[in-house]
């Protein structure tokens, strides 16, 4: 009886000592993902409808995921969207194969580079590499993680050991 009672006591210790909550940040806002919806579209060429490939998606996914952006940055960075988009589409861009051998290639390339410049990343455009590189474009995405709720587990934890051994002692649980 003894150690199945100390067994519980460390098992229930060792459950509160590392049960310690780290909230993930909230995700993708609103703006945030009507920004990746209409990212996701594309646009449409002669009823071909262009839409990015999933590895582009995935990228512009988790850039969101990284930072939060204020309604402004998305704003500013749906207009650029549209403005590549649009020049794609007026020149009647299916492909990717068509699109690299645009004439205005760089001047697309450059369009999407200086934006992701702005906000800290480092963006190769038709290669999908979208990483951040610094802090200053958009708040990194914090994950609610502190100590003070380590504090209040290990205080709980103490006072739980504390007031079984009291009950131990008056009960006489150890006494053989």
């Amino acid at each position: 009886m003894k150690k199945k009672f100390f067994a519980l006591i460390a098992v229930l210790a060792f459950a509160v000592a590392f049960a310690v909550p780290a909230f993930a940040a909230s995700g993708i806002t609103a703006a945030e993902q009507a920004l990746l919806d209409e990212f996701k579209a594309g646009y449409v060429v002669d009823g071909v409808k262009v839409v990015p490939p999933a590895r582009y998606v995935a990228a512009a996914e988790k850039a969101l995921m990284e930072r939060d952006l204020s309604e402004a940055q998305v704003s500013e960075i749906k207009s650029v969207m549209r403005s590549v988009f649009a020049e794609m589409k007026e020149n009647k861009l299916t492909t990717g194969s068509e699109i690299l051998s645009y004439s205005n290639y760089k001047g697309l390339v450059s369009k999407i580079q200086k934006l992701a410049k702005k906000y800290d990343y480092v963006a190769e455009p038709f290669g999908v590499t979208l990483a951040p590189v610094g802090g200053k474009g958009g708040t990194i995405k914090q994950t609610g993680f502190d100590m003070s709720a380590t504090i209040v587990i290990a205080l709980a934890s103490v006072l739980a050991l504390g007031g079984s051994a009291a009950v131990i002692r008056r009960k006489g649980l150890l006494a053989e």
